[in-house]
């Protein structure tokens, strides 16, 4: 790849680890909204130079962009107008979930841009150090080993395969509830068990562990009434999630939030993985 300028805007550890991946490849890296671990540039500058911009992964946190290693405040409409006014005419914004507000200003002002989490090479990558996250926190919070214990993973798609699998090696016994009849199908070819949803009461009692990946409800009270005690219940889909807020607070559910974990557990890797992406798509690959 060509020698870019890239302009990194916030985020957390993935994005240094990004950029450091970046300059290996003849990048020029530029930070703003980093300042815990670097000195921000000039920010009207910066975007008047970059060839490519990496927000946050994802974009924003409630009413503000996710800048977690940083004081600095801005709401997504404000930094998507400053990237409008400023930024050079071929320049591409990189993120993960863009929020509708943002993508109306780019689309008015012929801005490119790329959500992440709709790259499937990214989803695919970001699949296994999601699954090792999900099990550390499952063997934190469980007064069992994972060898012998029963585990319940909701969805059968890229994350819940790479978790399925990885429990499964450990010595667990593992039961997907899935939609589709090929994936069951899939499941029980690897040694697991399948379920459809409206079968899932009947194996609730005898769970040590859940993991849902599924962003739609799909444990409702009625099953949530039958976890045992103290039984985490691992939340890895995006929001709203799959479980009844109010059922987890009426038979005091124990759920532990899991989102974004390859961030969290390995910022290295998950780093490596938006840089390939990046490359992908500026050397050719649709952008």
């Amino acid at each position: 790849m060509t020698e870019n300028n890239i302009l990194l805007i916030g985020g957390d550890l993935r994005q240094l680890h990004a950029g450091n991946e970046l300059i290996k490849q003849g990048c020029k890296i530029y930070h703003y909204a980093l300042d815990t671990y670097k000195e921000s540039c000039e920010l009207s500058l910066a975007l008047k130079n970059a060839d490519a911009i990496l927000l946050p992964v994802p974009v924003f946190r409630g009413d503000y962009m996710n800048f977690p290693l940083s004081s600095v405040k801005l709401s997504p409409r404000i930094l998507a107008s400053e990237i409008a006014k400023n930024a050079k005419p071929n320049t591409v914004v990189f993120g993960g979930k863009f929020p509708a507000d943002m993508t109306a200003i780019f689309d008015k002002n012929g801005i490119r841009y790329h959500d992440l989490c709709e790259n499937e090479t990214f989803n695919y990558l970001n699949a296994v150090p999601t699954a090792e996250g999900a099990i550390a926190l499952a063997m934190g919070n469980t007064p069992v080993t994972l060898d012998g214990s029963n585990c319940l993973v909701l969805g059968y798609g890229r994350i819940g395969k790479a978790l399925s699998r990885r429990l499964k090696a450990l010595g667990a016994s593992v039961t997907v509830a899935a939609r589709k009849e090929k994936d069951r199908a899939e499941a029980d070819s690897e040694g697991m068990t399948s379920l459809d949803y409206p079968s899932l009461p009947s194996v609730m009692e005898d769970l040590d562990a859940v993991f849902n990946t599924v962003p739609i409800t799909v444990l409702n009270e009625e099953m949530l009434s039958k976890l045992r005690d103290g039984v985490p219940v691992i939340e890895l889909a995006s929001k709203p999630g799959g479980i009844d807020p109010v059922g987890a607070i009426r038979y005091g559910t124990r759920v532990i939030s899991a989102q974004s974990l390859p961030g969290r557990v390995a910022p290295v890797t998950a780093g490596k993985i938006i840089a390939r992406c990046m490359i992908d798509k500026m050397s050719g690959g649709g952008i």
